[in-house]
């Protein structure tokens, strides 16, 4: 199923949501009781990031933290079962953007792959070139090349107006020039692609190009430990388990 970058900002699962507002510089508080905290809805906030920005810069604030708590993203059965449908990459990251949604009411960070190797059951489909690129897709990323995909994922940081606005989870889960293995899904334009099970299915490779380290140890933990059980952490051994079973 074709999942569009857009709706990347209406992940479910919202915990909380934290506003600096009428507070010193630098300082965060928590809205407890919120509302609409598990409205999957509310994945973008109710007003601008710019009326947000505003209002922190007239109370003399530098920077305002929007925090949307955790995404809890599809469990995974197995890695057999996700490789049905998804595809595996050895991929080198080269670049992390961090922009607002088109409706300024979200930030996403956009990291652009070179694509080293397909590991994947069934190889990822040829891209088609031809096709104007995603008006979502910062434009500090373009052009991508054929051998080049973005993925998108909620949360970043951003500066509006002098004020440093933090959106949802601001770790920069992808380091530019490091190596690494992504269960991936396209989305609706050919160059993107959405890790489905987020963090939680993407692992570091060494620099010895093979020792796979896990990203995110959360709900499909059971996949690192299934992997490291069945390839003791190798990426040499689960691609060529993969390419026999194509």
């Amino acid at each position: 199923m074709r999942v569009s970058p857009a709706s990347l900002s209406l992940l479910p699962c919202i915990l909380a949501i934290v506003l600096v507002c009428g507070c010193r510089a630098h300082s965060t508080s928590t809205a407890a009781n919120d509302p609409a905290a598990n409205d999957p809805a509310e994945a973008r906030v109710r007003v601008t990031l710019d009326e947000i920005a505003a209002k922190a810069k007239a109370a003399g604030q530098t920077s305002v933290t929007i925090s949307r708590g955790l995404f809890n993203h599809r469990v995974v059965p197995n890695y057999d079962e996700e490789m049905k449908t998804a595809y595996a990459l050895y991929v080198h990251a080269e670049e992390a953007v961090s922009v607002p949604s088109p409706d300024r009411r979200s930030i996403s960070t956009w990291y652009k792959f070179t694509v080293l190797r397909d590991v994947s059951r069934a190889p990822l489909p040829a891209r088609a070139i031809d096709q104007p690129p995603d008006k979502e897709i910062p434009q500090q990323l373009l052009p991508v090349l054929p051998n080049q995909i973005l993925v998108p994922m909620v949360g970043g940081v951003v500066t509006i107006d002098g004020v440093q606005v933090r959106f949802g989870d601001v770790r920069q889960l992808f380091v530019p020039t490091k190596d690494y293995l992504i269960v991936v899904e396209p989305a609706a334009s050919s160059e993107v692609m959405v890790l489905p099970a987020g963090g939680e299915m993407a692992f570091a490779v060494a620099d010895d190009g093979d020792t796979l380290s896990p990203l995110g140890p959360l709900q499909n933990a059971h996949i690192q430990d299934e992997i490291q059980r069945r390839y003791h952490n190798s990426l040499r051994a689960l691609s060529q388990d993969q390419v026999t079973k194509r």
